[in-house]
């Protein structure tokens, strides 16, 4: 990453030699709780955009007539959630601009609800037209932003993910859990209770002659003990605490479609599937599945920008990156008049660095979603 940054306490990095274990130093992050999550705990800055990187995104830019901003998370070990320092790059990059058309290309496993909210307001407001460009993921809170675009162009391979609001959990293996996760539990209780209770309740009415309402009565006896135990390991603080965190979804899922121009029995329908209908938070939504809900979904229109999004991926460094990997005109004009006085024999103090081409690491290595 570029600029001069103190090291922390030490780092650590595991090297074998002829079967000895040996030991260097690399960056150890401050905050255990950071390095815990994988969140990074400084805001991190953009690496210098390879050439291939620029190349790629001038050929999509010319392809799809727009500008590209790019959210990519970048790998395991670099990775960036959404959060408030990519809240902030992006209001860098767009300050004092309105573009006719704006394409977003993401590639993130989410972060913060609320930053991805404000996100796509801001690439809202500052657009005409704003679509997204999903080559590979945009999980969670990146399919939030997702739900305000204009369009949605996704690759064959490209998944989206349900919303449902991610808490912590210390019980936990990965430390979170689906808000939506104490409501499956309640669903499954009640389901049994009833299952529970009508298989007593016909037992006894074929063994004994009884009827319904006697064999439910004695059945309920019966059962009651039984189930209290279940139903005693609610927490109705934690309930409502869920019931509040699906609904910060709902409402910014609402919100965003209806301000993309979808109107309000759609948006409800939509973010309701998105909340509730998937199993787990990683469910695959390709973009088939995403069209039938009513989505504005669409595959890449031919090869060519298919593989021009994944070429961008492919020269993404590992370290992610935020923001217009090209230069605006009026700075890259600038640059060409210093260029013009340096080779007029005036002094300057402009230094063009080599290009550096990083080697990117394979999509499995950018990590789960942390929060959303």
């Amino acid at each position: 990453m570029g600029g001069s940054k103190k090291v922390s306490i030490f780092d650590v990095l595991w090297r074998g030699a002829n079967g000895t274990l040996s030991w260097s130093v690399a960056r150890y992050d401050e905050s255990h709780m950071a390095r815990r999550h994988n969140v990074h705990p400084e805001h991190p800055e953009n690496p210098k955009p390879s050439k291939g990187l620029i190349d790629a995104v001038s050929a999509l830019e010319a392809a799809r007539s727009s500008r590209i901003l790019l959210l990519i998370e970048g790998t395991m070990m670099f990775r960036r959630q959404i959060s408030e320092c990519t809240y902030a790059d992006v209001r860098r990059a767009l300050a004092n601009t309105h573009l006719d058309k704006l394409d977003l290309l993401i590639a993130s496993n989410g972060g913060l609800p609320d930053e991805a909210y404000k996100i796509t307001r801001l690439l809202q407001t500052r657009s005409a037209h704003f679509s997204v460009l999903v080559p590979e993921h945009a999980k969670s809170a990146a399919t939030l932003i997702c739900l305000g675009a204009r369009e949605i162009v996704m690759t064959r391979d490209a998944e989206l993910g349900p919303i449902d609001m991610q808490i912590h959990d210390s019980r936990e293996p990965n430390g979170w859990i689906s808000a939506l996760q104490e409501f499956k539990g309640l669903e499954a209780i009640s389901s049994f209770c009833h299952m529970f209770l009508d298989g007593t309740s016909t037992l006894i009415e074929n063994i004994s002659g009884r009827s319904m309402s006697d064999s439910i009565e004695t059945a309920s006896a019966f059962v009651s003990p039984l189930l209290r135990p279940l139903f005693e390991q609610v927490d109705p603080r934690k309930l409502g605490g869920y019931t509040r965190a699906l609904e910060v979804m709902e409402r910014y899922g609402e919100r965003l479609l209806g301000a993309a121009g979808y109107d309000r029995e759609d948006c409800r329908r939509i973010v309701h599937r998105l909340v509730y209908h998937y199993p787990s938070h990683g469910f695959v939504i390709h973009v088939d599945e995403a069209a039938r809900m009513g989505l504005r979904a669409v595959p890449a229109p031919n090869e060519t920008m298919e593989h021009l999004m994944d070429a961008i991926l492919d020269e993404a460094p590992e370290e992610g990156f935020v923001g217009f990997p090209k230069p605006p005109a009026a700075k890259a004009a600038m640059k060409g008049t210093r260029r013009a006085k340096k080779a007029n024999g005036v002094a300057t103090n402009v230094v063009q660095p080599a290009s550096k081409k990083v080697k990117k690491g394979n999509a499995n290595g950018r990590g789960t979603h942390p929060v959303s």
